[in-house]
């Protein structure tokens, strides 16, 4: 369970740097893996050593799926959107006129 917590916790991290980018926008989603990367590595490169590499041996775990406790964290960051979007009755959706749902 703390590392599921801590997975859920710092793999949106890089988002400090390069912001939350729409699934549905598909030009900043070729990037997207790289750039975040990127922002990690200088967010992580601040910190005390072992607590740099232990947050970046997090980050590519989620990144590259290597665990199953990855895997969970994936899972529910896919499904926490759309169980917003059903508990706002599509208002995120209606502002953007979307009608379909990328995964």
């Amino acid at each position: 369970m703390a590392k599921v917590l801590k997975l859920a916790l710092i793999h949106d991290i890089a988002e400090l740097y390069v912001g939350d980018i729409s699934i549905f926008d598909e030009e900043k989603r070729k990037t997207k893996k790289d750039e975040e990367m990127k922002a990690a590595k200088k967010l992580f490169s601040q910190l005390p050593r072992d607590i740099g590499n232990d947050f970046m041996t997090l980050f590519e775990d989620y990144e590259e799926q290597k665990s199953p406790e990855s895997k969970i964290v994936k899972l529910f960051d896919k499904l926490q959107p759309i169980l917003q979007n059903i508990c706002s009755k599509g208002e995120s959706w209606k502002k953007l006129n979307l009608n379909k749902l990328k995964i």
